[in-house]
């Protein structure tokens, strides 16, 4: 028969065969985390090292690729265009990069950038209508305006000489004619009321219309980094489009976009990389 003390004996060991098993497999399951984790850790290290390394080798073949590219340049395009007049026209805003890239582009190729002309709407309407002599808030009215403003502009004629001699900061250049049309439109503001809005539109879609009308070839054009693209408008206002302007491909697409090749070309979604060369370039 079994005594008190031997029952208290039998609590006591299977207690402490209790609290060693825990405190064993607290130590095997905490050695076993820690092996866990540092095996993550080191694994995951060594991914972000090999793609730091692959993006690395990635950019410096991007950039080897547009040296080789840049360097071609002037061969590809020599004479494409050759003797032509080239205006440059603007709404919102005109980056000086864009600029110095299109002129550089279009000299390089034996052109010349014979004005510039930068319309910010609504903010600049008054002194605009006050250089050509018109009045109004109509945004019928305003889109008639911006459709004569551009094919004045084209054809070297009376309002764009005006308007040069009164808004000089906007409109720089000789203004007697183009045969080609760069055309740079800068994203719109986020926060635009309506109004601001139905007018700068309105704006835009005549300065648009009357270069369909006038029948000129007109290159569209934005940086790579422009965000929202512009890619879209052009496209529904009827003109090609260069969506990298900024680098040696897109300005070799812009040259020959200009020689009167259509599409939409560069680097974002849905773009072509380049148009086709003619045979025999370079």
């Amino acid at each position: 028969m079994f005594d008190f003390r031997y029952h208290a004996l039998s609590l006591v060991a299977v207690f402490l065969a209790l609290a060693i098993g825990i405190l064993l497999g607290a130590t095997i399951g905490n050695s076993l985390v820690s092996d866990a984790d540092k095996g993550i850790r080191s694994s995951l290290h060594s991914d972000v090292l090999n793609a730091r390394n692959a993006a690395s080798q990635a950019q410096s073949q991007l950039s080897q690729r547009d040296k080789i590219i840049s360097s071609a340049l002037p061969m590809l395009v020599q004479g494409e265009l050759s003797g032509q007049r080239v205006a440059i026209v603007a709404t919102g805003s005109l980056p000086g990069s864009v600029e110095s890239d299109v002129r550089q582009t279009v000299e390089t190729a034996g052109g010349t950038v014979s004005s510039v002309s930068v319309f910010d709407v609504p903010s600049q309407l008054d002194a605009i209508e006050q250089a050509a002599g018109v009045r109004g808030r109509n945004p019928t009215a305003i889109q008639g305006f911006a459709r004569r403003v551009v094919r004045s502009i084209v054809n070297g004629t009376g309002v764009a000489l005006r308007m040069h001699r009164s808004l000089p900061d906007s409109m720089r250049g000789d203004f007697h004619g183009a045969g080609l049309v760069v055309y740079y439109r800068n994203p719109p503001p986020d926060q635009e009321t309506g109004p601001d809005k139905t007018l700068r539109e309105a704006f835009e879609n005549g300065l648009a219309d009357g270069l369909k009308s006038e029948g000129v070839q007109t290159v569209g054009v934005e940086q790579q980094s422009t965000d929202p693209s512009q890619v879209g408008w052009y496209k529904d206002h009827g003109m090609s489009s260069v969506d990298s302007v900024d680098l040696p491909g897109g300005q070799i697409a812009l040259v020959f976009v200009l020689t009167g090749q259509k599409g939409s070309f560069g680097v974002k979604g849905g773009a072509q990389p380049l148009p086709k060369l003619p045979i025999g370039s370079g």
